[in-house]
């Protein structure tokens, strides 16, 4: 059997991520070792966390949180694909049925973010010559494109904001996906569950999120 130190690997990225494990499981792990111990055998957390693949988006960093918080689900542009069109092996609707009816989740965070590579390809057909997996994942978005347009010929002026525009109604759209399953619409109505939409700017490290009585997106102060 190939061992892993059989294998060379000449790229200095993969030494810095072997190096980050040393240093977690020298340090990290020792300072924190009680909290890994009593979650070794089971995982309590009171939040499902759906964002975007971005490597730029840690949800545990911007939140603070510590391990065994967040149950977190990836997925290019943070989408949820509505319950009428998933696939039966779609991972992220299993992740959204695991978290309710077996971890019992008290809140879903629906988190966009600034400079959306996903969301910008909506707008941007050209992202799709050599990526037609990804053009049928963003089909599930593709009522965004069409609010922002509309949005855009009554409001002109509003066009140098169209990505982030799109990247804050893609998360109202997403929203809109989770309210098709009943699982969700169930623990919404039983008053067990809380959906909320954010927006991370990266530049800032602000947060925001959406206010349905002002229907705007708010800083998290």
């Amino acid at each position: 059997m190939l061992k892993t130190n059989d294998v060379r690997y000449p790229n200095i990225s993969i030494d810095k991520i072997y190096e980050g494990v040393r240093l977690f499981s020298k340090q990290q792990y020792v300072k924190d070792q009680a909290l890994f111990l009593s979650l070794a055998q089971v995982q309590k957390p009171h939040s499902l966390f759906i964002t975007c693949c971005d490597s730029r988006i840690d949800p545990q960093l911007i939140t603070s949180s510590k391990p065994g918080e967040l149950f977190t689900v990836r997925s290019i542009a943070n989408i949820v694909p509505p319950r009428a069109l998933a696939s039966k092996t779609d991972p992220v609707v299993s992740a959204l049925e695991y978290s309710l009816e077996i971890l019992k989740i008290e809140h879903i965070i629906i988190c966009g973010h600034s400079n959306c590579g996903g969301c910008r390809a909506l707008w941007d057909n050209s992202f799709f010559q050599k990526l037609p997996h990804l053009k049928n994942w963003l089909s599930y978005a593709s009522r965004v494109k069409e609010r922002v347009s509309k949005y855009l010929r009554e409001n002109p002026e509003a066009k140098k904001d169209y990505a982030i525009l799109i990247e804050k109604y893609n998360v109202l759209e997403q929203i809109k996906h989770l309210l098709t399953y009943p699982g969700v619409k169930r623990a919404l109505k039983e008053g067990s569950l809380r959906v909320v939409g954010w927006y991370y700017r990266i530049d800032t490290g602000q947060v925001f999120y959406y206010d349905q009585e002002s229907s705007a997106f708010i800083e998290i102060l």
